[in-house]
């Protein structure tokens, strides 16, 4: 039924008299994805959210006689409610297909063509014909010859999806003839400069690399695109889910959008130049988009800045890596107690030399011993991170990714080692030990909010996996939760029934707690709260038991103490 209904409409702009270009297969595609993610979202379909579903994508899309968007969207909401409720309206024959370009382009070819193509840009993405980057998003069919020519001449450069820019060649063309038109008195000296002054200052986008966002943009940027992830839509982020994203945040009005992430071919660009950026890659399904490692370590580094080094730091959590005593770089006399090892040759002499001694005149109190810094034990630390439904809301995930992710560059600095072990309704080890980064790193970037809470047999697995070979590095689990459990595997229920009045999902957390600590490894915990006190209890009986250190993560500056931390002092 809703696919039928989305064939009518799109039909319908191919042939609506106001209409010159209508929606193509993308273009109902777009708008069935939207309309779904509306449904998600209301729970139901609902005659506003299919209008509003193709206010959103189709309106972009088509062009019409008046050519500015206002009337595009005028004519969209025409067309749904005439499909919805079955008000006809008179159909024209729809407009004829230029005919095919040649093999070859005559220079006043390329030129027409050049300005039908600024134009048509224009008339699609106003709001980026007048940030000096024109996006061209032609319907591929029809303009699929000219279209190859021009990129072919150097006029036309690909981006992301569909879109096209203008290069520095076209626009210097267009600038040479609208000199002419000047000559020719085609037009006034006022809309010479006028439109010259647009084209050079497309010309200056086309020469600059991609999106430019300032360090604050970008590390919100991030932020929200990791709120789409954690929204438990799918497990790839999609461009369609993107805009919906910016629309209804835009709508909300508490924060002014910039206009690329208003725009739907803006935000198309922008999509593309968080690719190139390596913030975001294609997803090994073939559909969508999935956040990298390295859009992780921009935040990091953003939280970091000097911008941010005048806040206070209230404490420092160790969790439970204690530093282990150094001796600085020491040279002294000798002692009784030293061995010959320690003697130091060279400051011996030195001293010696110093004191104008000849060799049979050296005595004990000449020797000098050179005591080496003693090198800290390595450490190896596990990150238990709760990925279950609970850590979906208030950006509790996208706190604990940037936990983990700074937990882990910050033991990887110490040379130490680090691993991944996530549970939900039962604990899974999902990274070895390692000493790589980029691997940590892309992996905690994808962590994904699903299932109940089973801290217990979390903490079972990050122990087997910090025993499975034996070390003489100090051992850590760092339990990264909103401190919520409520699974328990079955064949452990029993051990603890008969505590009557008490969780046993708290129960069997607090047991594999005690017995990590009973075996060498402490268990410390960074607390995502949402400020309501809830788990503050049960965490510190946790923190009691396993020896540790807390730390609570209520907002984004409440990370920055781990951020900046180091393994001994985090």
């Amino acid at each position: 039924m809703m696919d039928r209904l989305i064939a009518t409409i799109v039909a319908r702009t191919r042939h609506h008299p106001d209409i010159l270009r209508g929606a193509s297969v993308r273009g109902a595609i777009a708008f069935k994805e939207v309309l779904q993610g509306f449904v998600q979202l209301q729970d139901t379909v609902t005659p506003e959210g299919i209008e509003n579903a193709a206010l959103v994508t189709l309106a972009p899309r088509i062009v019409t006689r008046q050519g500015d968007y206002q009337s595009a969207l005028e004519v969209i909401r025409q067309i749904v409610r005439e499909a919805l409720y079955g008000m006809p309206y008179d159909e024209a024959e729809e407009e004829a297909v230029p005919g095919e370009i040649g093999e070859w382009l005559s220079p006043e070819e390329i030129l027409k063509g050049l300005k039908n193509l600024e134009q048509l840009s224009r008339q699609q993405n106003p709001e980026m014909a007048q940030k000096g980057k024109t996006v061209v998003v032609p319907d591929q069919d029809k303009y699929r010859d000219l279209i190859q020519q021009l990129e072919s001449k150097g006029f036309l450069q690909k981006g992301d999806g569909n879109s096209y820019q203008l290069t520095q060649k076209a626009l210097q063309h267009l600038i040479k003839e609208l000199e002419q038109k000047l000559k020719r008195g085609e037009i006034s000296e006022e809309e010479y400069l006028r439109e010259k002054g647009r084209l050079e200052e497309m010309m200056t986008a086309a020469s600059r690399p991609g999106t430019r966002m300032s360090g604050q943009e970008l590390s919100e940027t991030v932020m929200e695109l990791m709120d789409v992830q954690d929204r438990q839509w799918q497990k790839e982020i999609s461009f369609e889910q993107m805009y919906i994203y910016y629309h209804i945040k835009s709508m909300s009005g508490k924060k002014e959008l910039s206009p690329q992430k208003r725009d739907y071919y803006g935000l198309m660009v922008l999509i593309g130049d968080l690719k190139r950026e390596g913030l975001i890659k294609d997803a090994e399904s073939g559909e969508g988009f999935v956040l990298t490692g390295r859009a992780l370590s921009a935040l990091l580094k953003y939280l970091v800045s000097p911008a941010s080094k005048g806040r206070e730091v209230k404490e420092k959590a160790s969790f439970g890596m204690v530093q282990l005593p150094e001796r600085s770089l020491d040279i002294r006399k000798y002692s009784m107690g030293d061995v010959f090892r320690d003697i130091s040759v060279r400051h011996t002499l030195r001293e010696v030399v110093k004191q104008k001694k000849g060799l049979s005149q050296i005595r004990r109190s000449d020797l000098r011993v050179f005591m080496r810094r003693r090198s800290r034990l390595q450490s190896d630390v596990v990150l238990c991170v709760d990925t279950s439904g609970s850590m979906g809301y208030r950006h509790k995930l996208a706190y604990g990714r940037l936990a983990a992710a700074g937990l882990a560059r910050a033991a990887l600095e110490e040379s130490g080692r680090v691993g991944v072990v996530t549970f939900d309704n039962f604990g899974k080890v999902n990274m070895p030990l390692t000493d790589k980064e980029a691997p940590l790193m892309d992996f905690i970037a994808g962590l994904r909010a699903v299932g109940n809470t089973n801290i217990g047999d979390g903490i079972n697995c990050a122990t087997q996996l910090l025993l499975r070979r034996p070390s003489k590095n100090q051992k850590h689990i760092v339990l990264v939760t909103d401190g919520r459990p409520n699974a328990v595997l079955e064949n452990v229920v029993a051990r603890f029934q008969p505590l009557k009045g008490r969780d046993s999902s708290e129960e069997y957390a607090v047991y594999e707690t005690k017995r990590a600590a009973a075996r060498g490894v402490s268990v410390s915990v960074v607390h995502v709260t949402d400020g309501d006190g809830n788990g503050d209890e049960f965490v510190k009986g946790l923190i009691k038991a396993g020896k540790g250190q807390l730390h609570k993560v209520a907002c984004l500056e409440d990370l920055t103490p781990i951020i900046r931390a180091r393994s001994h002092a985090l």
